[in-house]
């Protein structure tokens, strides 16, 4: 995730979607094991699969969510002592 970042940009075909939008590039998301399950490549380009996408991601804030607690455990108590 820490090569991740989202991007606003048009659709240059409106078949997907009209107006700004912000995402994940699909070039990004290939450089991780996690992300190259998630890219399909079209005709019309790569595109993220973001059914594939999202139970990666719900996963990934878990872990974090899991080490960030046990940080600030740890944290309060070095304060205690």
């Amino acid at each position: 995730l820490d090569n991740i970042s989202a991007y606003d940009y048009e659709y240059k075909d409106s078949k997907w979607g009209d107006g700004k939008q912000t995402s994940v590039m699909a070039q990004d998301l290939e450089r991780s094991k996690i992300g190259r399950k998630a890219v399909i490549n079209t005709k019309e380009g790569k595109m993220v699969n973001y059914t594939k996408l999202l139970p990666a991601m719900m996963a990934a804030n878990a872990d974090a969510n899991s080490r960030l607690k046990s940080l600030e455990a740890a944290l309060k108590k070095k304060k205690g002592k």
